[in-house]
């Protein structure tokens, strides 16, 4: 159970870097935003 909480939390823990990068990108990319 324990391994398949932390693969659990890594998992989103990479979801939420890689959601973050997107939006990141997004706004920088898009000439409308500072």
């Amino acid at each position: 159970v324990e391994l398949g909480l932390s693969l659990k939390g890594v998992r989103t823990a990479l979801n939420l870097e890689l959601g973050l990068g997107y939006l990141r990108r997004s706004q920088a990319t898009r000439p409308g935003s500072r």
